[in-house]
């Protein structure tokens, strides 16, 4: 019955100032937080490991599947953790050595 909505019933369905709305997530979204490369490529690697081991060692398919999920959580999580703390100190230093040099955090605008 309303097959055409008007322009101004468009701009009603939008979501309201309170509302949350889904960010849009992309490929380079992930690409831009800092550590989540490495991070995930150590979890699968100590993951693989860890899961290789345990079927070698108890022949246990189930057994050795939930060792390598678990080992690569808590080794992608660790790994995150460093190196993100790493990166913020690096950052932090970076901040703290232009502002000695005399570089406003927020100069506001270029000069002419």
């Amino acid at each position: 019955a309303n097959a055409a909505m008007s322009s101004e019933d468009k701009e009603d369905s939008s979501p309201s100032k309170g509302q949350w709305t889904m960010p849009e997530i992309s490929l380079d979204t992930f690409r831009r937080v800092p550590c989540l490369r490495t991070s995930m490529l150590t979890g699968i690697a100590v993951g693989f490991l860890v899961g290789a081991h345990k079927l070698r060692v108890y022949r246990q398919v189930s057994t050795a599947c939930d060792w390598a999920v678990l080992s690569f959580v808590g080794a992608s999580t660790v790994n995150w953790a460093v190196c993100s703390a790493q990166h913020a100190a690096k950052r932090q230093e970076m901040i703290d050595q232009l502002e000695q040099a005399g570089v406003k955090k927020d100069p506001g605008h270029l000069p002419k």
